[in-house]
């Protein structure tokens, strides 16, 4: 068969084998690209992932003439932030003083700059109404523009229901700030306030960022650099002398690599006034990568004593049970199983839980995994008693174990 045509947003970019088609098509919906295949013309029509989405960016304060000194300085900024969005596939409608928005958009956020006294730094404020219905969008917006280092805070402004759920970003600008300065700024602002807006719609949407790029950047990203960060770094340092001693030592020195964990409890008890009855434990178990190697498969145990004085619940499967009542995700299902068949059995006689993760685990340096929401029953044990449960964590692939740093311990 003839080799097949790709186009994205309309021009050729190029050909993949008539084989490859269904990998293709999967790896495209897979990363959020829009995926159309036309067999008669044996051509592939791709486009954004965002591309239909509707962003609507006002400028100016409600009730404001439009010959406020500082809208030109709002323009500046929604321009720039329209030409990102634009080329990600959102479509953008610039509109003065909430006019003439379209019926149906996907957010709309107004974006308004106010002058502030001389020495002020700069710093945005994001305001919603009480409808409270864009809070991931300004979560979104408030982790950007903190990541530029510029500061933020979100307030509620209680103002009569509208149609129009509104998101208001303030900008404070002192008066002092001369034009080059404020140019920086401009290009800083929008392109946080962009990626803001982008990291809210792709999360909405529950695809790749990969699906916002053009083939011509994607083959950059895919492409190894035509020099290494040592070289880079030779090369400016010593131009032309080659490698130092410093760094022929240090290119023979053996890389330090460790397997470590930390594992530690995080519970609640809730202790019943009425005398006989149980007490309950809700609890969570943490596992920290603090080594330099990847941790695979965890395994848990908890153990308890005495022995049979507890019962374990949440969200853990027997295993015959895992595919019939699993959570199921894209990747399969998910969640916490019992090892043994018969683990009740061998709870209530050894004292010893033994959990695994569903689905393959790997837990990477610093990161911080947990076997989350346990729910331990203790029976009522004896006036005087006490009852103990410890932690520990296997990783029987790579032969290392830790035990956790505290343990639960009900007293009676």
């Amino acid at each position: 068969m003839d080799d097949v045509a790709v186009y994205y947003a309309g021009q050729a970019c190029g050909m993949i084998p008539f084989a490859s088609l269904p990998s293709f098509r999967l790896f495209c919906q897979e990363s959020g690209f829009s995926f159309q295949w036309e067999p008669k013309q044996k051509r592939i029509f791709l486009a954004p992932g965002l591309k239909g989405k509707v962003c609507v960016l006002a400028y100016g304060s409600r009730g404001v003439s439009a010959a406020t000194d500082f809208h030109s300085h709002e323009r500046d900024v929604l321009a720039l932030t329209e030409r990102f969005l634009t080329d990600a596939g959102v479509s953008v409608v610039l509109s003065p003083n909430r006019l003439g928005f379209p019926e149906q958009q996907d957010l709309y956020v107004q974006f308004t700059v106010e002058k502030a006294d001389v020495g002020v730094q700069p710093r945005m404020t994001i305001f919603q109404d009480e409808s409270r219905r864009n809070e991931a969008l300004i979560r979104c917006l408030e982790t950007e523009l903190k990541s530029a280092s510029i500061p933020c805070a979100s307030e509620l402004r209680y103002e009569s229901q509208t149609l129009q759920p509104l998101v208001e970003v303030r900008c404070q600008l002192p008066t002092s700030l001369v034009q080059t300065a404020w140019k920086e700024w401009v290009e800083r602002i929008a392109f946080f306030f962009a990626s803001g807006i982008l990291r809210y719609l792709l999360t909405k949407q529950q695809i790749s960022p990969l699906s916002c790029l053009t083939p011509a950047v994607s083959r950059m990203m895919a492409t190894e650099p035509l020099i290494s960060a040592a070289e880079e770094r030779k090369t400016r340092g010593n131009p032309g002398l080659g490698e130092t001693p410093v760094d022929k030592e240090a290119s023979r020195l053996p890389e330090r690599r460790e397997l470590a964990a930390e594992v530690f409890f995080d519970y609640t008890v809730l202790r019943s006034d009425i005398e006989g009855k149980p007490f309950l434990i809700f609890g969570n178990l943490y596992v920290k990568n603090t080594g330099t190697e990847a941790l695979i498969n965890p395994v848990v145990c908890l153990r308890v004593d005495p022995p049979g004085s507890v019962k374990l619940g949440g969200q853990i499967l027997p295993a015959n049970l895992v595919e019939t009542l699993g959570v199921q995700s894209s990747a399969g299902v998910k969640g916490w199983r019992f090892l043994e068949e018969d683990w009740f059995e061998q709870a209530m006689e050894r004292g010893e839980y033994w959990m695994a993760p569903i689905q393959p685990v790997r837990i990477a340096p610093k990161e911080v995994h947990p076997f989350q929401n346990f729910q331990i029953t203790v029976m009522t044990p004896e006036s005087g008693n006490s009852v103990t449960i410890e932690g520990f964590v296997f990783f029987r692939e790579q032969d290392v174990q830790f035990a956790s740093n505290n343990r639960i311990a009900v007293s009676c």
